[in-house]
């Protein structure tokens, strides 16, 4: 199954649903512990933003690392963010069976991509290094 990045507070307890449905999920406190779960031998195949306001640098970050993986918010509902920085913007109180379901949805098409484009010719991987 799949490796989720979660980043943020859990308070919905969203990545025990995760896990529960067969996702590893692997818990971010800062910006450093996502960038170097980046670096790890295997890529993950999402990064989920739970409800914070650094939700816009992360994903800024992401798209200029230029990695094959797609950037999810956990929106709040009092925040504020632009939808075109993320891949998928999950609005609050959005149901669980609701939520999985597009999760799964988007990491199988950006999965379709990374078979299309080949990700990991010429080096892709050690591009997002420099991040660090």
């Amino acid at each position: 199954m799949a490796i989720i990045i979660h980043f943020g507070e859990d308070n919905c307890h969203r990545s025990m649903v995760l896990e529960g449905f067969g996702y590893t999920v692997e818990k971010c406190d800062s910006i450093q512990d996502v960038l170097l779960y980046l670096r790890s031998p295997r890529l993950p195949d999402a990064v989920v933003l739970a409800e914070l306001r650094e939700a816009s640098r992360v994903a800024a970050l992401l798209t200029k690392s230029d990695l094959p993986l797609p950037v999810i918010l956990f929106a709040g509902t009092d925040e504020s963010y632009t939808e075109s920085e993320f891949d998928l913007v999950i609005p609050a109180l959005t149901s669980p069976s609701d939520w999985l379901a597009r999760i799964g949805e988007t990491i199988e098409q950006f999965h379709s991509r990374r078979s299309n484009l080949g990700a990991f010719a010429c080096g892709q991987h050690e591009r997002h290094t420099e991040l660090v």
